[in-house]
C-alpha cells in the first residue's frame, strides 16, 4: 500500500510512500487568486492530478478541513472546502480510497497528545518527525507526515509500529 497524505492550505504539504521505503514529502504553494476560487481551485486540480500521475498511491488521506471560528475569513473557509472536494472528486473519478481524519486525532496519534499549534517554537510535530529521521522544511510538510504516519496505523496498525522513532534505528 502507498498513501498519498495532504495538509491541505494554500501551502499544502504533501508525503507519499510505502512501508518498505519510506516517505517522500514537500510542499507545494498555491498561487494567489484574491476572491477567484475557480483559479485557486483549478491550480491545485492541476497539481493534484500530476502528483496522482507521478505516485499513483492506493490511498489519499487528508486532514479535515477547520471548523469555522468566530475569527475565521470566509474567504480562507470557501479555499479549504474547495480543495477537499477537489481531493474527494478526483479521488473518486480514479477509484482511489480516501481517508480524511482531524488535526487532534491525528495530533494525538502522532505525538500522543493534542496540545499543539503552529506558533510553538520548536514546533512539536517537526520534533517528531526529525526523531524519526526526517527533515520537514514547513510546518505544512511536517502535518503531512503526521497525516502519513496516522493513515498507517488506521489502515496497517501492525506494520506500522516500523514508524514508532522507538523501532526506527
Amino acid at each position: 500500500m502507498s498513501i498519498l497524505a495532504l495538509d491541505l492550505a494554500t501551502n499544502t504539504g504533501w508525503a507519499w510512500g510505502n512501508l518498505e521505503d519510506g516517505p517522500e514529502y514537500g510542499s507545494v504553494r498555491l498561487p494567489s487568486t484574491d476572491r477567484d476560487i475557480g483559479r485557486f481551485g483549478l491550480a491545485f486540480k492541476n497539481w493534484l492530478e500530476a502528483k496522482l500521475d507521478a505516485t499513483q498511491p492506493s490511498l489519499i488521506a487528508v486532514e479535515e478541513p477547520i471548523f469555522p471560528s468566530k475569527n475565521t475569513q470566509i474567504m480562507t473557509l470557501r479555499k479549504l472546502y474547495v480543495l477537499a472536494g477537489i481531493v474527494e472528486m478526483v479521488a473518486v473519478e480514479r477509484k482511489i480510497k480516501i481517508f480524511e481524519e482531524t488535526i487532534g486525532t491525528i495530533r494525538v496519534g502522532f505525538l500522543g497528545h493534542n496540545k499543539v499549534n503552529k506558533q510553538m517554537k520548536p514546533y512539536p510535530i517537526t520534533f517528531a518527525c526529525q526523531e524519526r529521521g526526517w527533515d520537514p522544511k514547513t510546518t505544512d510538510e511536517a502535518d503531512a507526515l503526521a497525516l502519513w504516519v496516522h493513515a498507517y496505523r488506521v489502515w496497517e496498525p501492525e506494520r506500522s509500529l516500523k514508524l514508532d522513532p522507538l523501532f526506527m534505528g
